[in-house]
């Protein structure tokens, strides 16, 4: 803001200039007229003399800073009259449609989706700038937050939460109540290129450092452990698995772990060596949870497959509540079903007749007789795992110590800092906290549901 001069050249000024000089004045004004210290009787002179501007320019730029105050009023009561509640729900629906589509609503994007909405004139529906746009979001309840991840996603879903509450009631009850100590499994994996890629000091008079990053990822060794607050790593070196797995490209390490390894290694190293009345805590993968065979649903969803399970199950169909199942060969189990009935028809019969989930870990667990209970994590819930720091400590050390990329030198470095690690680490990260302060918040805590999904259904209350 630059006013116009009448005499040559004059001093310019800007809007918050007009404004602090204002503010000034009163300042001083109000303290003549409470008879506080007056260093200047005159007003105006002891606002020169603390501003170090002339009287005349003074004078005129409190004038403009009234005129600027009195525009810019009018302009916000402007705004304010043409900012609706419908046009509050133009933007809820614009935001919905954005990510119904697989977008994210930035304010740009969102202001180019509200500038194509146009009402039966022709006209824009929504004629602000994106930076009034920017403060509308604000007003109406929105945030600018980090895009949340699939995870963060399924955390929320309502068979998750239940999940979620009832696996932190199970542990409160086992280390509150019954004081059965709780040991935390977890897998990890690490490379033979595993490094850490950072700046160095370099000199064009000095040779090029050879020892660089190797390109690719390199051999994959995985990591198995178990750990808990009050014993640390359970057996030592002697139950820490390092299983080499045959690496896949583009899969992640669950693809190379199997169920017979997994199983094979907690039945002989793992539960001889836990106490008794204890708790083992594993998350839900795949080659964790296998069914029973008496549990385990139809591998595949055929219409044949589906027909030998029914079978198998005794459990009738439609039209065959007479048949005698166990008399039917193989050949003939495909005329047992009525005509017309669908693949889709019998897989609902199926999962109506599923029985209660029953694992092989358990049976391995209960085959040791000694009051050992299994706790299974919830969904995309690695923070309830305390394990999944000390992989982070671990894989830390072997990117900054990795210097030859060989698979066996990797794994010596691992556990080097594998037998560093102590009880009190594994109570710190147990009960939230570590050397570098507070981590995971919710380790302890029962989150309630949070319905951040803003659909249709809800615009009128909210509106």
């Amino acid at each position: 803001l630059m006013p116009k001069s009448r005499k040559g050249q004059r001093r310019a000024y800007t809007y918050e200039e007009a404004l602090l000089c204002r503010s000034l004045h009163f300042f001083f004004k109000k303290e003549k007229e409470e008879g506080a210290r007056l260093g200047v009787a005159n007003v105006r002179k002891r606002l020169v003399e603390a501003t170090g501007i002339s009287s005349g320019v003074l004078h005129r730029m409190v004038t403009d800073a009234e005129q600027f105050r009195a525009a810019g009023v009018a302009e916000l009561r402007q705004r304010d009259a043409e900012f609706t509640h419908e046009t509050v729900a133009l933007i809820h629906e614009a935001v919905l449609d954005i990510r119904a589509n697989g977008g994210t609503p930035s304010v740009r994007v969102l202001h180019h989706a509200l500038q194509t909405q146009v009402d039966e004139d022709g006209n824009s529906m929504y004629p602000w700038t994106f930076q009034t746009l920017h403060g509308h979001l604000h007003r109406i309840g929105y945030r600018l937050k980090k895009a949340r991840t699939y995870g963060e996603y399924v955390q929320e879903q309502e068979s998750v939460v239940q999940q979620r509450h009832r696996y932190l009631r199970q542990v409160r009850q086992y280390r509150d109540v019954e004081k059965r100590e709780i040991f935390y499994q977890g897998e990890s994996w690490v490379n033979a290129n595993t490094t850490k890629v950072g700046t160095e000091w370099h000199h064009d008079d000095l040779e090029p450092d050879t020892n660089k990053v190797r390109s690719g990822k390199g051999k994959r060794t995985i990591l198995c452990g178990v750990g808990s607050a009050q014993s640390g790593w359970l057996g030592g070196r002697d139950t820490f698995l390092m299983y080499h797995g045959k690496l896949q490209v583009g899969e992640d390490y669950h693809k190379e772990m199997n169920s017979s390894v997994f199983e094979q290694w907690l039945k002989d190293d793992v539960l001889p060596r836990m106490p008794d009345r204890s708790v083992l805590v594993v998350d839900r993968a795949t080659y964790h949870l296998v069914r029973t065979e008496n549990s385990a649903g139809p591998k595949k969803t055929t219409k044949k497959v589906l027909l030998r399970w029914l079978r198998k199950k005794q459990i009738p169909l439609v039209d065959t509540t007479e048949k005698d199942w166990t008399a039917l060969a193989d050949d003939d189990i495909l005329r047992t079903a009525p005509a017309g009935m669908a693949a889709q028809e019998l897989l609902s019969l199926v999962r109506k007749n599923m029985p209660e989930p029953r694992y092989r870990i358990q049976d391995l667990i209960d085959a040791e007789a000694r009051d050992i209970k299994l706790l299974i994590l919830p969904t995309h819930h690695p923070e309830f795992n305390p394990i999944e720091l000390q992989w982070g400590r671990l894989k830390t050390h072997v990117a900054r110590n990795n210097k030859t990329f060989k698979l066996s030198d990797v794994e010596n470095t691992l556990m080097e800092e594998y037998d560093r690690i102590e009880t009190r680490d594994w109570a710190s990260a147990r009960s939230g906290r570590t050397s570098g302060g507070p981590t995971w918040s919710c380790w302890t805590k029962m989150r309630p549901s949070k319905n951040r999904n803003l659909s249709r259904n809800t615009l009128s209350p909210v509106v």
